[in-house]
């Protein structure tokens, strides 16, 4: 619970700073999404990094968002509903020097991650961004470094993520920087702290329209 806790900060201490450097839109109404529905989410480097060293995977999500966010910071306005990782071959995934072998990387265990609304950032009526938050996403990487030590980690973060608004449209969405503390699983050990970062571009790119 406490590490759930020092992630939350962290997310809010994000939002927060990216709100003083972009002008949070706080006179918010209702934003309509176009065309929402189902949404696919794809990240070709997706990386988590411990320890100095890094695994590197594409990852494909599929979800729903909804086609009217509410103003109220916390409303839920869409989910996660599958996650694949190099299309189900983790082996596959890029490792840096330090690590010997990826025997397996799970995302589905926690689905479906629901999404919720947290603010925009611009000053109205000219939206530049908007922030979401991930909730409960679940990552279980289990690999063995070259010194042969196992490690089987599991990462339940609640993520911060920034869709930068261009032109109107949501095109791309960014995973705020974060420090991740991970649950250690029998059969191995897990690195104090890791990081996850990546962009993902979002197909269809949907357009926000104040209402």
């Amino acid at each position: 619970m406490r590490g759930r806790s020092k992630v939350l900060l962290a997310v809010l201490a994000a939002v927060l700073a990216l709100s003083m450097a972009t002008g949070a839109a706080t006179a918010l109404r209702s934003i309509s999404v176009n065309p929402g529905g189902a949404i696919t989410a794809i990240a070709r480097a997706l990386t988590f990094t411990a320890s100095g060293q890094s695994i590197i995977c594409e990852v494909v999500l599929t979800g729903e968002i909804q086609r009217a966010i509410p103003k109220t910071a916390g409303a839920l306005v869409g989910r996660i509903t599958a996650v694949e990782i190099q299309r189900r071959r983790p082996e596959t995934c890029t490792k840096t020097a330090g690590l010997r072998v990826i025997t397996n990387i799970t995302a589905e265990l926690t689905l479906p991650w629901h999404i919720r609304y947290q603010a925009i950032l611009g000053t109205l009526p000219r939206i530049t961004g908007i922030l979401l938050i991930v909730l409960r996403t679940g990552f279980l990487l289990d690999f063995t470094d070259i010194l042969a030590r196992n490690f089987r980690c599991l990462y339940e973060p609640d993520l911060g993520v920034l869709g930068e608004v261009v032109a109107g449209k949501v095109s791309s969405l960014r995973i705020l920087r974060q420090v991740l503390t991970g649950r250690e699983l029998p059969g191995g050990r897990c690195p104090e702290a890791a990081e996850l970062a990546g962009e993902f571009r979002l197909e269809p790119a949907q357009e926000l329209i104040l209402l």
